[in-house]
């Protein structure tokens, strides 16, 4: 597998609450995710947010065919995208397999297992050397999932224990759901990959630790898991950020808060001082 991740983290000032948003999976053009747009727009402004990270498959369905010129770059993100609140924040881009089937961000030749072992490396090291009191990594392809795509079992076997040394949480896309996942280790994880529909079936529910699963939009209209109090079309996550404590909030496509997790806190100091096993990013 090809592994495409950044890694979040920073210190807060006691008065000051940061905010971000996050949304994976939206670039199809569709009404989805004009609605989407909409209603980040909206919280954006009210939150006052500070950047979005777009967790993966930006361009569906086979990436962006052509040059940096394309018109899809207007066409379905600058057109979209395009509320005074929105326009005036920068975008943090992670690339999702649909992106890579793209000629415009795949590398050529054939997949370079060396290449991978050195990404697996650096985001090691740079876990380890992070002193941030919240830190979080993004990826496309998610942990854990409730949905149809599921957890991804070579990220629960190298990712997690790196993940659950240091005290970071992951935020992905790739199921097209909304969701958080508490695996009773500390780390948090939250699923935002319905940015322009909502939702791949829950049928690999069962496949996540034992009352993990907190929350999770999932099914046409979002209900098939558990109840929503009106049908999705689409949605995204923000994530509010205090020197006391930090919480994520799961929006649906207008906006509406559908579920906050409880209070994130800072990590500990052992934690911050803790190595995480650099031999597991030694990924087969």
């Amino acid at each position: 597998m090809q592994l495409a991740l950044c890694v979040l983290g920073g210190a807060v000032s006691a008065a000051a609450e940061y905010t971000f948003l996050a949304v994976g999976d939206w670039g199809n053009d569709n009404s989805g995710q004009y609605a989407d747009a909409k209603g980040m727009e909206t919280v954006a402004e009210e939150i006052n947010a500070a950047f979005v990270l777009l967790l993966g498959d930006n361009f569906y369905a086979d990436g962006i065919q052509g040059t940096d010129k394309s018109s899809r770059f207007e066409t379905t993100f600058e057109d979209v995208y395009n509320g005074t609140a929105l326009e005036a924040i920068d975008y943090y881009v992670i690339a999702g397999n649909h992106d890579w089937k793209g000629n415009w961000m795949q590398p050529p030749g054939a997949r370079d297992a060396g290449l991978a072992l050195e990404q697996w490396e650096w985001l090691s090291a740079t876990l380890n050397a992070s002193t941030a009191d919240y830190l979080w990594v993004g990826g496309h392809y998610p942990v854990w999932s409730a949905c149809s795509h599921g957890p991804t079992f070579e990220l629960v076997e190298t990712l997690r224990p790196q993940l659950e040394a240091v005290g970071a949480h992951y935020m992905s896309g790739h199921d097209h759901c909304l969701g958080h996942i508490d695996d009773g280790t500390g780390v948090q994880y939250i699923v935002a990959g319905n940015g322009m529909e909502c939702c791949y079936d829950p049928t690999n529910a069962d496949k996540n630790p034992d009352e993990s699963i907190k929350f999770f939009a999932a099914g046409p209209g979002g209900s098939t898991y558990e109840p929503m109090p009106f049908t999705l079309k689409s949605g995204f996550a923000s994530f509010h950020v205090t020197s006391d404590n930090m919480r994520v909030d799961l929006h649906a496509h207008n906006g509406t808060v559908l579920y906050s997790t409880p209070n994130i806190t800072p990590r500990s100091a052992a934690q911050k001082a803790k190595i995480a096993d650099p031999a597991a990013s030694a990924l087969a």
